[in-house]
């Protein structure tokens, strides 16, 4: 779908929800249902770092500090390994990183994302996928890396399930939030203040009109 707003167009699934204006009033759609000029309000999760919050809040097993402390030791094993390359080589960039991991059968190429990882303060958890951890860790060999690994994929998984799984919850939430007029707020948007409410349904939902649909084989963008 293309916008008459200046912004990015956006793949969907025919069968997602979406919220639909009709006689002033937002309703439920599916993307299917959609054509040119209607005006929509279409959910993307802008807010992985508010969804990791909640959960932890939830957590009495204490199963999210164990995701914080899996994922610190694979970034600062990388971390590790980019410093000494640099400082025997100070010409040696994330470029170079990259390749050598994609040696190992690292699926990224864009050299922005091991910039990322190699920022100890980034909020990205995990690589996206198991393949690219494996990598790193067949390049690296680090002992601290090695011996934690089975626990950091594990962290990973868990990790990845509960942050779908919020983010479905957090979904149904806006939608319900926005059709009705601000008077339902569910279990995850109520951790948020009635500030923060509003502020994030209007990034993560905006007001939008369709100028172009088609169909298209591309993978979904939300």
């Amino acid at each position: 779908m293309e916008f008459e707003e200046k912004c990015e167009k956006i793949i969907s699934d025919g069968s997602k929800n979406v919220l639909l204006l009709s006689h002033n009033n937002w309703t439920k759609s599916k993307v299917s249902n959609l054509i040119q000029k209607d005006r929509v309000r279409i959910y993307n999760n802008l807010s992985k770092v508010k969804l990791f919050e909640i959960a932890a809040q939830q957590d009495a097993k204490g199963r999210f500090n164990k995701v914080d402390s899996d994922s610190k030791i694979w970034k600062e094993a990388l971390i590790k390994y980019y410093n000494q390359k640099t400082h025997s080589n100070p010409f040696y960039t994330e470029t170079d990183l990259m390749k050598t991991l994609q040696k190992s059968g690292l699926t990224i190429s864009n050299p922005m994302t091991i910039k990322k990882w190699l920022t100890k303060d980034d909020k990205e958890r995990f690589p996206n996928s198991a393949n690219n951890l494996i990598a790193i860790k067949s390049t690296l060999n680090d002992p601290i890396l090695n011996d934690n690994f089975e626990s950091i994929k594990r962290s990973k998984r868990f990790y990845r399930g509960i942050m779908i799984s919020l983010g479905r919850d957090l979904s149904d939430d806006v939608m319900e939030y926005i059709v009705s007029g601000g008077k339902s707020i569910g279990k995850i948007l109520s951790n948020f203040t009635k500030d923060e409410i509003e502020i994030f349904i209007q990034k993560a939902a905006p007001e939008r009109t369709i100028k172009n649909i088609s169909i298209t084989e591309e993978d979904e963008s939300i």
